[in-house]
C-alpha cells in the first residue's frame, strides 16, 4: 500500500557491506578529478564546492554511526528507494519554501541569480521524486 511508504523504516542491521558514505566520498573525488577549471557559469562544480560536499558527506556519516549505530550499508534491512523517495519529498519541499521566503522581498541583482538557480534545482527535484515514485511503483506495485 502507498501509506506504507510514507512510514519509518526499521533502524538499520550492521552487515558485511562497504559503508555507503565512503563510496559517495570516492564518487565526489572522482568528480573533483573530472573537473574543468573555475567556470562563473558553473558555481556548483568547483573543485572548492565539492570539497565542502566532501567534508560535509562525511559529517553526515559522523552523525548516522553515532545515531544508529552502525554506517549506512546496503542490505541493512531497509528499502534504500523508499528512504530516497522520502528524503525527496522533504527536499522538494524545502526548496519550494527557500523560493517563496525569496519572493517575499525584493531581490538584489545577485538574489535573482540564486533564484534562478533554486528554481532550476526545484525543477529537476520534482523530476527526481517523480522517477522515485515510478521506481517503487514499478518495483513491487506500491
Amino acid at each position: 500500500m502507498a501509506d506504507d511508504l510514507l512510514k519509518p523504516q526499521p533502524p538499520p542491521v550492521a552487515n558485511d557491506k562497504p559503508a555507503v558514505w565512503d563510496l559517495v566520498v570516492q564518487d565526489l573525488d572522482l568528480d573533483e578529478a573530472r573537473l574543468p577549471p573555475i567556470s562563473a557559469d558553473r558555481p556548483w562544480a568547483e573543485q572548492r564546492v565539492v570539497a565542502l560536499v566532501r567534508a560535509d558527506a562525511k559529517a553526515r556519516d559522523a552523525q548516522g554511526r553515532e545515531r544508529y549505530g552502525v554506517p549506512l550499508q546496503a542490505g541493512n534491512g531497509r528499502d534504500a528507494l523508499v528512504d530516497a523517495y522520502q528524503e525527496q519529498l522533504d527536499f522538494v519541499v524545502y526548496l519550494r519554501q527557500a523560493i517563496e521566503e525569496r519572493l517575499l522581498v525584493t531581490p538584489p541583482d545577485d538574489e535573482v541569480f540564486v533564484l534562478e538557480h533554486l528554481n532550476l534545482l526545484y525543477g529537476n527535484v520534482r523530476g527526481t521524486v517523480r522517477h522515485l515514485r515510478w521506481l517503487l511503483l514499478a518495483h513491487d506495485g506500491r
